[in-house]
């Protein structure tokens, strides 16, 4: 069970992480 929950919340970060870089891609960071 727990190996599962690591696949899962690890398959869900990348894809946050992927969709992060996408939007940061779109427009400059403002600083």
């Amino acid at each position: 069970m727990e190996g599962c929950a690591d696949e899962y919340w690890q398959q869900a970060r990348e894809m946050v992480e992927r969709e992060l870089r996408e939007e940061q891609a779109k427009q400059p960071p403002i600083e």
